[in-house]
């Protein structure tokens, strides 16, 4: 099938392009290319939302799958993507990419991860409410299964904690009568028809752009998607694809190794720390596989099942409506015949790699936990300082409590006293004094009118009644 044309592939402006892989399909480059190159994106208009390679925890978050490979809580092996209750990044993750989204109200927006690939049609329409159906656009990588299968399979071993020999997998690939057949999740995104179809219906053909990659002409990827945004040449062609897939030694270490974890109970955060950071990407990654080095590859049988489901993917897609960039043959190609390689034999090379990256990770975990233990017994300090400062300031305030307890009672006591004083006779006022000042204390207090009047009322009194008249309070003295 001939290759088509880029001819008016530009998207409008303020379009959403959400490229979903599949896995394998140079995924890699693009995102890296877009991460180290975000400022370039965003001023020739394209925003490449977030700071990280990719954005594998928003859209795990929005889909409610266990992205978090730490912190996945069932039994290591996989297969544990979409029904592990661990591991799942909160709502917020996505919340907070979505805002970052709608704020950019001028520029083309780029969204990206794999795992996208993988997800029914509930979790489509639920990403393409949220990214917006008038402003969406698909983009869909795609290889010859012949070549993805292997590379899956070994990319699993290290994502995974996969287990199983390569035969076995395949054989729960093409054997419908498997009692253990492949999750949903993975045929959705193998079926690479169906996977262009799903998004056609969703969003219309139009919109989703399909390229076939190949491997002799390496900057088609990348100039497809600088078309698609309206980005200058060359700009997305600087991605570097870090995520080689392991040789046949390599996958044939970490298949051992996964067996022997899985048998000591080992968990995912040890898994994620030691394996997946240190023995994979620290140790046997950062190593240049030898020129010869067998690749891992697909047995006679698998091989020639791959084939044929190139051809009927390649053939489905060509009539499904959609932009397609490439040579859709290119599905079908038949892949190079797998090399022997010795299952009981591991290169020394190959184990003392992976036992550095082990040690390195180590030593960065144990570097990180003393940092954190280190910012831990600084908050404590601190917080027993604040502690100290609030002790001393409480103690102070009781003593002011107290104090004003005491000015409150003896203001009580004086009010008290004045009320009584008050209330008294002129008899029991005068009775106070001393003998020798009452005459001239009471005669200095009381105006003789004040005096003669009380005077009066007593003999008033008195006559009336042939009885003394009780003694009644003055009035308070008059300074």
């Amino acid at each position: 099938m001939p290759s088509s044309t880029l001819n008016d592939a530009l998207l409008p402006p303020r379009s959403r392009l959400l490229y979903i892989g599949p896995m394998k399909t140079g995924t890699t480059a693009i995102q890296a290319a877009a991460r180290d190159q975000r400022q370039a994106l965003l001023d020739h208009g394209v925003r490449y939302p977030g700071t990280g390679l990719n954005h594998r925890s928003p859209l795990g978050a929005l889909l409610g799958w266990a992205t978090m490979t730490g912190g996945r809580t069932g039994p290591l092996g996989p297969d544990r993507l979409d029904i592990d209750d661990g591991g799942i990044p909160d709502r917020t993750v996505w919340d907070d990419l979505k805002a970052e989204i709608e704020a950019d109200t001028s520029r083309r927006i780029l969204v990206s991860h794999e795992f996208v690939s993988q997800a029914d049609d509930t979790g489509c329409r639920r990403i393409v409410d949220e990214l917006g159906p008038d402003q969406i656009h698909v983009a869909i990588t795609l290889r010859s299964p012949a070549t993805i299968l292997p590379s899956l399979w070994a990319q699993s071993l290290k994502d995974d904690a996969q287990m199983e020999p390569l035969d076995s997998w395949l054989s729960r690939i093409y054997d419908n009568a498997s009692d253990r057949p492949m999750p949903a999740r993975f045929r959705r995104a193998y079926d690479q028809a169906e996977l262009v179809q799903r998004w056609a219906r969703l969003i219309g053909p139009d919109k989703v752009t399909v390229i076939v990659v190949e491997r002799s002409q390496p900057t088609a990827l990348s100039g497809t998607f600088e078309s698609l945004l309206g980005l200058p040449a060359g700009t997305l062609a600087r991605g570097v694809d870090t995520n080689r897939s392991f040789t046949a030694v390599e996958a044939n270490a970490f298949q051992r190794l996964n067996c022997a974890l899985a048998d000591h109970g080992v968990g995912w955060q040890s898994f994620n720390e030691f394996v997946w950071k240190g023995a994979a990407n620290r140790g046997l990654l950062a190593r240049t596989a030898v020129g010869d080095e067998p690749r891992v590859g697909l047995p006679v049988w698998a091989a020639d099942a791959a084939v044929k489901d190139g051809k009927r993917f390649a053939a489905k897609i060509g009539d499904s409506g959609v932009r397609i960039v490439g040579d859709l043959d290119q599905l079908s190609a038949v892949p190079p015949p797998a090399d022997h390689v010795d299952g009981d034999t591991i290169p020394a090379d190959v184990a003392i790699r992976a036992l550095t990256g082990v040690i390195l990770a180590g030593a960065n975990t144990r570097r990180r936990a003393e940092k954190r233990s280190a910012q831990r017994n600084a908050k404590i300090k601190r917080l027993d300082e604040v502690t100290t400062k609030l002790d001393k300031t409480n103690q102070r305030l009781d003593g002011e409590r107290a104090k004003s307890k005491r000015v409150e009672a003896d203001l009580t006591r004086v009010k008290q006293e004045l009320s009584d004083e008050k209330k008294r006779t002129l008899y029991h006022r005068v009775r106070k004094l001393p003998p020798t000042e009452r005459p001239d204390q009471t005669a200095a207090a009381y105006t003789t009118r004040e005096l003669l009047a009380a005077l009066k009322r007593r003999i008033t009194h008195k006559l009336r009644t042939g009885k003394p008249k009780p003694l009644e309070p003055l009035p308070w003295p008059r300074k």
